[in-house]
């Protein structure tokens, strides 16, 4: 979803990293990043199962 909006919204940035050979260290990166995030706010998929408005809640912020 990120290289799209790379695409669409950051066209330098995209065409940068791609010259660069960066494009897929740079999404693991941030795809890293993005689960240590729900990692440290205890977001699993018991949680969405057993309380959904609290999940609902952690993931919008």
């Amino acid at each position: 979803m990120h290289e799209k909006y790379l695409r669409e919204n950051n066209s330098i940035r995209f065409d940068d990293l791609c010259l660069t050979g960066g494009v897929g260290i740079y999404l693991a990166k941030l795809n890293a990043q993005a689960q240590n995030c729900l990692e440290s706010e205890s977001v699993t998929e018991e949680l969405k199962a057993t309380n959904w408005r609290a999940w609902i809640g952690v993931m919008n912020n």
